[in-house]
């Protein structure tokens, strides 16, 4: 769960002709306490959401508004389900236009009682975001109670509907946080650093090793073709001087090394037509400890990659030990 952001709330404001009512909250991204989050601004943020709406079951309204699909569920029990009626669009965009806000998120956050919530940038400061809940006050629904003038219950409503909103966003950033973070570490790792230029650090291939996990090489292997792998790592390999080696090759560049004193060496080799990383991990002794595959691809690709990328390493392996002989 996240911690609850912070919340400045000014009051509501009745929309010019309308019998619309809204309710504004500023969230700041570091509120939610969460380290990925704050490595990017809003508008960042913002940018990766527009960009992979599809994938992260959003909708695109316009060119510069989402909406969420998801459904909230209410402390109280009351479902608020992710439906936007072409009305809400109309008066939302309206009311935006008329006040010169520019839209960046949109979700629908109350079905019983209706309610839109709008996610904006606060474009004077890149840290925080903010919340529009604008509500319909037609009928009881919320004319007679949401909105009565010192009402307990109306303002416990909101403050729940504001907190499960933000919670909804929250699910959102954390997203779009961990794929931009991703993209940057791939990158650092992927490209070939002029001198002078800051290098990644064991920290930085930790951190990426925990977003995308490492999978064992071998275990893509069948029974027959791994034997035949295991015979080639097993015949004499001095593998440090192999690894040094290996990070000559363009085929295997760039090339990260990291040393630790209690695990020894890691091996980081980029191969760029298969946008992927081999991991060669050597202990103290210098024996082979690990051998994985990292990438960022689905399940099914990483299957196909896995075979060539062993065919490749151990085609290697076999011109290094013909030319040590």
């Amino acid at each position: 769960m996240c911690s609850p952001p912070n919340f400045f709330s000014p009051p509501f404001f009745r929309l010019p002709n309308l019998n619309y009512r809204a309710f504004e909250v500023t969230i700041v991204l570091s509120s939610y306490n969460n380290r990925l989050i704050n490595f990017f601004d809003a508008s960042t943020h913002y940018g990766w959401l527009f960009a992979h709406a599809t994938e992260r079951d959003l909708i695109r309204c316009g060119s510069d508004a989402l909406c969420f699909r998801q459904e909230i569920v209410l402390q109280n029990g009351i479902r608020c389900k992710g439906m936007l009626y072409e009305m809400h669009i109309a008066v939302i965009l309206a009311f935006l236009m008329h006040e010169n806000i520019s839209p960046t998120i949109c979700f629908p956050v109350s079905h019983i009682k209706p309610a839109t919530c709008f996610m904006t940038c606060d474009k004077t400061d890149p840290t925080k975001m903010q919340l529009l809940l604008i509500c319909r006050t037609q009928g009881r629904f919320l004319h007679e109670y949401l909105f009565r003038t010192g009402s307990n219950s109306a303002m416990t409503l909101l403050n729940n509907l504001a907190m499960e909103a933000a919670g909804l966003a929250y699910e959102k950033l954390r997203c779009s946080a961990k794929d931009l973070r991703l993209n940057d570490l791939w990158t650092q790792f992927s490209t070939y650093r002029k001198r002078g230029d800051d290098k990644p650090t064991l920290e930085d291939i930790e951190e990426l090793m925990i977003l995308v996990p490492p999978r064992p090489l071998l275990s893509k292997l069948k029974i027959n073709d791994k034997q035949k792998v295991m015979t080639v790592l097993g015949s004499g390999i001095q593998w440090f001087s192999c690894c040094d080696s290996m990070m000559k090759e363009p085929a295997f560049s760039p090339t990260q090394v990291f040393r630790n004193a209690h695990k020894g060496m890691l091996y980081v080799y980029y191969i760029r037509d298969k946008d992927v990383f081999l991991l060669l991990r050597l202990n103290l002794q210098g024996d082979l400890a690990a051998l994985d595959l990292l990438s960022r691809d689905d399940r099914a690709t990483i299957e196909e990659k896995a075979p060539l990328m062993i065919q490749r390493l151990t085609n290697y392996l076999l011109h290094y030990l013909w030319y040590s002989l």
